[in-house]
């Protein structure tokens, strides 16, 4: 599953999902009010233009998105940027709706796991979802995703609002590691214990770096990648130092490989690079709802591909021959894979 931004090439396939509520006289929440529509246009028109300019409309910024599986939108989910007083009260940050035939087979949890991804990339620290009291489903798909109950409120018609806050880590954590995101004072650590050694960049694709003036550069190069919500500064949780970097990509396909792993040479020998793959491996699975997920390392690195299968990971593949472009070296990459069912086999027997 995907969470997509509508385009025109929806159309026609949206407008099947919103008739199919009509038939069933069900409501679309997280529709951004297509319902309310008699043409697409209209609506992406208005949908779009939420997203940075809602105040036209006297509404709040959002990202309404199709929940798609392969070709096929199976639900509908509106991600509020803020929260007016009608929302606080009552809708919450977070709107979705699942098609009707698409139902019972936990499209719902799915959806709004994803949605909190991309609320955890806005910087919404505390998400407020609500559903009706007379919901069950609704309000299992809350629980599901740590929704913690505060209370319920009577609308003027009667009907009974279940309000529920999740709130959302921004670091994941391990025994004896933080991965959260880099500030602009772990220029220093990350200089003097990661970026600064030849050693550490042996099969990394960026060259080290001499001067701490390269490295207040290179950190603010890295704040605005870690942006994406899937990249990491890697600290040990006694000191909070910065020891190194480490990450994940979502590719096209939905699947989730490393961005790369790193920790300084004075932190290797250390079994940190199995807390972090670890750690990374459960972060896509629970967090990015992968489906597969793919990890490499250069092929004569033969401690990191040790450490790889270690960690529950099969071999896929050998690459061609590239080139890395800052010294010319000519490597290639072993490529592992774990799949999902492969992961909760691991979890099961741990």
């Amino acid at each position: 599953m995907k969470l997509i931004i509508p385009t025109i090439e929806h159309k026609e396939r949206v407008w099947e999902y919103r008739q199919e509520f009509i038939d069933f006289k069900d409501t679309i929440h997280g529709s951004s009010s297509i319902a309310h529509f008699s043409d697409y246009e209209s609506w992406l028109e208005k949908t779009l233009k939420i997203r940075s300019e809602a105040a036209s409309y006297n509404l709040v910024d959002a990202d309404t998105y199709f929940a798609m599986i392969n070709d096929e939108i199976v639900g509908m989910i509106q991600v509020r940027h803020s929260l007016n007083e009608h929302l606080l009260k009552f809708g919450g940050h977070i709107g979705y709706s699942v098609r009707p035939r698409e139902r019972k087979k936990g499209y719902a949890t799915k959806m709004l796991k994803l949605a909190l991804e991309e609320c955890r990339k806005l910087g919404i620290k505390k998400v407020l979802i609500t559903c009706n009291k007379d919901n069950p489903a609704s309000e299992k798909t809350i629980l599901k995703n740590n929704g913690i109950f505060e209370n319920e409120i009577m609308e003027d018609n009667g009907n009974i609002i279940l309000r529920y806050w999740i709130t959302i880590k921004d670091y994941i954590e391990t025994e004896n590691l933080i991965l959260r995101k880099a500030v602009k004072e772990d220029a220093s650590d990350l200089f003097n214990n990661f970026w600064l050694h030849e050693v550490t960049a042996r099969y990394m694709l960026w060259p080290p770096i001499k001067t701490l003036e390269e490295a207040i550069a290179r950190i603010e190069r890295t704040i605005e990648h870690q942006k994406n919500g899937t990249a990491f500064c890697v600290c040990l949780k006694s000191t909070n130092k910065a020891i190194g970097l480490a990450g994940v990509k979502i590719m096209e396909d939905g699947s989730v490989e490393d961005a790369g792993v790193g920790v300084g040479p004075d932190f290797t020998g250390k079994g940190y690079g199995t807390e972090i793959t670890k750690a990374l491996v459960d972060f896509s699975f629970n967090h990015l709802k992968a489906e597969v997920v793919r990890f490499g390392c250069c092929e004569e690195n033969e401690k990191s591909a040790k450490m790889i299968l270690k960690c529950g990971f099969k071999y896929q593949s050998l690459s061609e021959e590239m080139e890395r472009k800052w010294d010319g070296k000519i490597y290639r990459v072993k490529t592992f894979s774990m799949t999902i069912a492969e992961w909760k086999k691991l979890k099961e027997i741990n």
